[in-house]
């Protein structure tokens, strides 16, 4: 599928979808909990679907309405008797590992392709350390040996959801454990969110400090009965952005105060000092002469793709720190918006850890069809600049948004901006 964006205005108020992060934290908590949690605000993207099918197939049930979900949690897993598929969520795969090492048999894990090519590791290695059986072969991972208490030395670099798939299963055992972080991690803020939520349901994590977290062990999930799942600043980030290059939009029902990292883009706008008014969860932004700025993407890797667009279209250039992981997402980031930003006269450079990102000279557009790579958050973010480009731009292999937004385009639409979805 492709999509070509017309050059045209934006008006109205939006809602996103909620965060993603919080819903594949949310499933497994509840389902992990005694007792009955009901979901609300929950979005069934793409990834979300695959938590959802997972936690199926391992006897958890539950029972979907419309934007609301009712989970009887089990108190824990089950034995797994049958192999469990998971197509394409590196979220869900790397956060439900250690869980299904709780159990005495081997798990057995089919992997899509191009989840498939996503390392794991840290996990590896972890596993071989405490005498675990790890085996990856032609797509599929086999698991066995139960995932023991005790200490876990880590290396921080891109290591939060590993860290985040052990929060959730070491509580679990009959002893305490620890978390060691040897080097700096960039993704911290992912962590605080989910011992925020395991604090929601009663289990606790102490933070000595950001190199080290103990596990009381045993301990149990228990249901807070009703949960609000929060909007997601990560695809608000987008609307934030067309507010502030195209015309004035309103984002509703976004939360003041939250963990997300990517509640970093309001920081980042307002050091461009773009018109940017936020009331009773309400954003409101306008466009305005953007200025140059510095933005050190720690902890909001995932915007990014949309602050690239955002430089662009600033009056001078924009330095992004801090973007070694950009090669490293669902395709290598850095490579792609050089390429395809280049393709329409937009000048980026890289260093070591830094991004320069030059203002948009529309003359040297030398393009109308631009590449996704099948990552939605570039497709996402090309598709905001498409809208102030000098002409239509289309999008190839767009059909990734379903990923974490299947309703992206639709809702473009919705707030006024003309686009053609084609095979």
């Amino acid at each position: 599928m492709k999509v070509t964006v017309y050059p045209s205005q934006c008006g109205g108020e939006i809602k996103v979808p909620p965060a993603k992060s919080l819903s594949h934290r949310y499933l497994i908590a509840a389902a992990l909990a005694a007792g009955s949690t009901t979901l609300h605000n929950l979005y069934l993207s793409k990834d979300v679907l695959e938590t959802l099918s997972v936690l199926g197939k391992l006897n958890v049930d539950f029972q979907v309405k419309g934007s609301r979900l009712l989970m009887s949690g089990s108190s824990g897993f089950p034995e797994i008797s049958a192999p469990l598929i998971i197509n394409d969520s590196a979220s869900t795969l790397r956060l439900l590992i250690p869980l299904l090492s709780l159990a005495e048999d081997k798990a057995v894990i089919k992997l899509g392709k191009s989840l498939s090519k996503h390392s794991l590791l840290i996990y590896q290695k972890l596993w071989k350390q405490k005498g675990l059986s790890w085996d990856f072969q032609e797509n599929v991972l086999t698991i066995g040996g139960k995932l023991p208490a005790g200490k876990y030395q880590i290396k921080g670099s891109m290591a939060s959801q590993f860290i985040n798939g052990l929060l959730f299963a070491l509580p679990l055992l009959q002893s305490q454990s620890t978390i060691n972080i040897s080097d700096q991690l960039d993704s911290y803020d992912y962590i605080n969110l989910t011992i925020q939520i395991l604090k929601e349901f009663g289990v606790d994590i102490i933070k000595v400090n950001d190199n080290k977290l103990i596990i009381p062990a045993p301990q149990i999930y228990i249901s807070p009965e009703s949960i609000e799942i929060e909007s997601d600043y990560s695809q608000a980030a987008n609307f934030i952005v067309l507010g502030a290059i195209n015309s004035p939009l309103t984002i509703a029902n976004m939360p003041e105060k939250t963990l997300q990292g990517s509640f970093r883009v309001l920081d980042i706008l307002k050091d461009k000092a773009a018109k940017l008014e936020f009331n009773q969860g309400r954003i409101t932004v306008s466009p305005g002469i953007l200025s140059g700025s510095t933005v050190d993407l720690s902890n909001c890797q995932d915007l990014a793709p949309i602050v690239c667009v955002l430089a662009a279209c600033s009056k001078e250039k924009t330095t992004l720190l801090n973007t070694q992981h950009l090669a490293l997402k669902e395709a290598d980031r850095f490579t792609i918006l050089t390429k395809e930003l280049g393709k329409l006269g937009i000048k980026i450079k890289s260093a070591r850890n830094s991004i320069e990102v030059y203002p948009w000279d529309k003359r040297k557009c030398l393009s109308t069809t631009l590449e996704s790579y099948n990552d939605h958050r570039i497709i996402m973010a090309l598709a905001i600049l498409a809208t102030v480009a000098p002409l239509p731009l289309t999008i190839n292999d767009c059909q990734a948004v379903e990923k974490s937004y299947p309703s992206y385009f639709e809702d473009l639409s919705k707030i006024g901006i003309k686009l053609v979805l084609s095979k």
